[in-house]
């Protein structure tokens, strides 16, 4: 599929903060990360559609869903969580009736993830294996990206030692996509 635009969001919020670990915790470290992306986007010529009021938080989930639309390639940053401190990896889920459309991309940006901080390569998986079983953002036909395990030392660790150079490769691969997807 070819793409217009990108959209580039932020999981969670300041009422809903996710998982936290390692000394971090989820909506802020989505917040950093998204504008990473963006920052990395907008030097590669790109202007991204951004779920943000300019003032480093994201806004509601009801309102980035809305910038979904057609040619449009919606990434949502996300952590993930496990009460086994041994759980280690990415994976990017979206919904089953857009795989056609995104699966290829969801699959490149998986891997480019795993290869970028030596993590497990959870691949894509529908956002009906998640807990909540439906996302809202995948079924408008974005895909959420679970970046790493916030519980996981190791996954915490190879992250900040490689977080900037994570953000510039998702935003190439995100550059990519727009440009020859």
């Amino acid at each position: 599929m070819s793409y217009l635009k990108s959209l580039i969001s932020a999981g969670h919020s300041d009422s809903d903060p996710g998982c936290s670990g390692n000394g971090l915790i989820e909506a802020k470290w989505a917040v950093a990360f998204r504008d990473e992306v963006v920052t990395g986007l907008r030097m590669l010529g790109h202007n991204p559609l951004v779920d943000s009021n300019l003032q480093s938080r994201n806004l509601p989930l009801v309102t980035a869903i809305k910038m979904i639309g057609g040619g449009v390639l919606a990434v949502e940053f996300h952590l993930n969580s496990s009460v086994n401190s041994q759980a280690t990896g990415v994976e990017v889920l979206y919904a089953q009736q857009h795989l056609n459309r995104v699966g290829n991309f969801a699959a490149k940006l998986s891997s480019a993830i795993s290869k970028t901080l030596a993590i497990r390569d959870r691949g894509i998986k529908p956002d009906t294996s998640s807990p909540r079983k439906f996302l809202g953002f995948c079924r408008h036909g974005g895909l959420i990206v679970e970046t790493f395990f916030a519980s996981n030392p190791f996954d915490a660790a190879f992250y900040k030692h490689n977080s900037s150079e994570l953000a510039a490769r998702v935003a190439k691969e995100i550059s990519d996509e727009l440009r020859f997807g």
